[in-house]
């Protein structure tokens, strides 16, 4: 079965809106243990800000963080996929362009984010009809062994004193 990531999307990434200043910003990333938020303009999607965002742009630049408006920092070329992309698709997509989120849209509208690190967990935990014949597989014979060794150990007693008497 290959992976979509309609299953995948956080529909409820914190956002912040454009007009916000850096430092409302950064208390929320403080807040909810974030490190970016999707950043909205009259509840439309109007870009992304993230810790690189703050180190390039704000910080990197000597920016005032309480008078410098997310608007003029944010991120505004935001790579998109589609909610019945793959997720190998969207990982060579986040790989190629160095970046950990994608928006993820649904007939045009912004759904939610999905990030790397929730399709390489899904991915990791994905168990396959092989995987399971493997493990089977893989038990039977140690049950086997577990037998034999069994067996061997109740019957060498016997076979040593038999030994010990056609001596």
């Amino acid at each position: 079965m290959k992976c979509i990531v309609a299953p995948l999307v956080e529909q409820h990434f914190p956002t912040i809106e454009a007009n916000s200043t850096v430092q409302a910003c950064v208390d929320k990333l403080v807040s909810v243990n974030r490190g970016s938020l999707v950043v909205m303009d009259k509840g439309k999607l109007a870009g992304f800000f993230s810790e690189r965002d703050l180190l390039l742009r704000v910080v990197g630049k000597e920016l005032d963080p309480k008078t410098t408006y997310i608007r003029d920092v944010m991120t505004t070329n935001l790579l998109t996929a589609e909610h019945d992309d793959t997720c190998q698709k969207c990982i060579d997509k986040m790989r190629k362009h160095r970046i950990r989120h994608l928006m993820v849209h649904e007939n045009g509208s912004f759904i939610g984010t999905v990030s790397i690190s929730k399709i390489a967990g899904f991915m990791g935990k994905k168990t396959t009809t092989k995987d399971i014949a493997i493990n089977i597989a893989g038990g039977v014979v140690l049950l086997l062994v577990v037998i034999v060794i069994s067996i061997m150990a109740y019957l060498i007693p016997d076979m040593i004193q038999m030994t010990n008497r056609n001596s």
